[in-house]
């Protein structure tokens, strides 16, 4: 029988970029969890519950398994590597029951820290029905689905698409786009709650009166991403602390609904923008404004040694403090 190093190496080279662009299926049920779990296995910028349910142990990717096999594969795979169109990733998120996001990575053919594209698409599966939801404020901070969506995107800028590690370091990861697609749910339109009875109150109120299986709109979701982002990329008394890795490691952010573009950050031009706004309330009142312009100059250059666009600096004299734009 022929082995696999006895064909062919055009036959060879198929089968190897085969393999490589192949992608997971997406969940189509959130009902067994078994699998999955919760990580604290890396320095996140804040100690919180994530709610995010990573899968514990993913299979070994394609060309990780290709490049250990011998020295002759390992050198073809580099080859095959080489002649992908982009490092680029795939991941779906599940907002499952309102009460946890499922995290899958559905192609990463390449482990690697300079990320050319990360597509995400965000997806709600299951109805609520009790329980803690992702979408409920409290104790004057955001709802648990802020810091459930800054968990994926930290997590994906410092170990990228793993399981649960052993090593608490930073890969350093940038990503020169980052989209995120919020997808409207594959249910009947009439079993999607009207966008105007998302909010907490509204929603329970309206559930109680018309059944509990409605899931929620997709505006009301992509208005959360939306604000979200924006948030972080203020600078603010509490966000700067959480905005300074998007600034450092992304190019740009797109949010869609369904393919359909709504908003654009290009973080060059955010970060040249991005004004004093009583940032980093970490540090004493009086030290701020200079822990802020040396981040400024920092995040700068962190951006140029990861082959990241910049824009010339804004800033001294000039820059005023206040609400930033972006």
């Amino acid at each position: 029988m022929v082995t696999f190093l006895e064909l062919p190496r055009e036959i060879r080279d198929k089968v190897l970029s085969l393999v490589l662009s192949h992608h997971e299926d997406a969940p189509t049920d959130v009902s067994d969890a078994s699998g999955r779990a919760e990580f604290d296995d890396i320095r996140f910028v804040r100690g919180m519950m994530s709610r995010v349910m990573y899968i514990e142990h993913p299979p070994m990717r394609d060309s990780t398994s290709l490049l250990l096999l011998n020295h002759q594969l390992h050198e073809e795979t580099q080859d095959a590597i080489r002649l992908l169109p982009t490092n680029s990733f795939v991941l779906d998120v599940i907002i499952a029951h309102e009460r946890k996001l499922w995290a899958t990575w559905l192609y990463a053919p390449v482990l690697t820290t300079r990320v050319d594209r990360v597509y995400t698409t965000i997806r709600t599966i299951g109805c609520y029905s009790k329980g803690s939801s992702l979408f409920k404020g409290g104790d004057g901070g955001p709802p648990q689905i802020t810091m459930s969506f800054y968990n994926l995107i930290e997590r994906g800028l410092r170990v990228g698409p793993v399981g649960r590690r052993t090593r608490k370091d930073d890969k350093k990861i940038s990503i020169k786009e980052l989209v995120i697609d919020v997808r409207t749910p594959d249910v009947p339109s009439s079993k999607i709650l009207p966008r105007q009875h998302c909010e907490q109150w509204r929603k329970e109120l309206y559930r109680e009166e018309n059944g509990p299986d409605y899931l929620l709109h997709p505006a009301y979701i992509l208005g959360y991403v939306r604000s979200d982002i924006g948030m972080l990329l203020n600078m603010s008394y509490h966000s700067a602390s959480y905005g300074t890795l998007l600034y450092e490691r992304i190019g740009s952010i797109k949010v869609l609904m369904d393919g359909e573009l709504h908003e654009e950050w290009d973080l060059a031009q955010c970060l040249a923008d991005v004004k004093f706004n009583d940032s980093f309330g970490g540090s004493s009142r009086e030290t701020r404004r200079e822990v802020f312009s040396r981040w400024k100059l920092q995040a700068h250059q962190t951006r140029i040694e990861l082959g990241l666009p910049v824009m010339p600096l804004k800033g001294g004299k000039d820059e005023k403090e206040g609400s930033s734009s972006v």
